[in-house]
């Protein structure tokens, strides 16, 4: 809901979750695969909006909300997002859970604070097999803010190379990406 002009908009951004509920060894020594290896980026949640959307449209009716999110301290340890380049910029907005950041490890998990009544952040080890969570929220810019396939299909492939071409269809072939596009199917409807 845009605030100042009393109307509701579309996000731009297509999110979906990659990575398993259950790390083992073998997995990635660090969250941000789980999005790369996908064509997609660590999420960035620039607002208390997004937040919310995040809640409602992939959460509400889940028992368990531990994900990773695109949030790390730099080399300089300052809490920072990857854009969809993977550039790093500072936030203007923090979601963290009371008493977090706890030192805890240098990058940030999305989850249901105290009375699961919302998402909160807390800091945690990057490093999958050690923090225990399988999951990264990982985002791709859609076509267009109209778009319900969010980027991963009915793209024009014109001037795509074959290596691009095979990795859209790759990451849209994903269980979770099947998923996701069966979960949001109702959410767009509600529009």
């Amino acid at each position: 809901m845009d605030k100042t002009n009393n109307r509701y908009s579309r996000y731009a951004k297509c999110v979906t979750g990659a990575g398993e509920d259950e790390p083992t060894w073998g997995m990635p020594d660090n969250y941000t695969k789980f999005c790369t290896s996908a064509g997609l980026t660590p999420l960035a949640i620039l607002s208390q909006d997004e937040e919310n959307y995040l809640y409602n449209a992939f959460y509400y009716s889940s028992t368990s909300a531990i994900a990773y999110i695109g949030l790390h301290q730099d080399s300089k340890g300052n809490w920072v997002w990857y854009d969809e380049n993977m550039n790093e910029f500072s936030p203007s907005y923090f979601n963290w859970g009371s008493g977090y950041p706890m030192n805890l490890g240098k990058c940030a998990i999305s989850d249901f604070s105290n009375d699961s009544t919302h998402l909160v952040w807390k800091d945690a080890d990057c490093d999958p097999q050690y923090s225990g969570y399988g999951m990264s929220l990982c985002q791709l810019g859609a076509c267009d803010a109209e778009s319900v396939a969010c980027g991963f299909i009915n793209l024009p492939n014109i001037n795509l190379t074959l290596v691009e071409k095979k990795k859209r269809m790759a990451a849209y072939k994903l269980p979770q990406m099947k998923q996701f596009h069966k979960k949001n199917l109702k959410v767009v409807r509600k529009f």
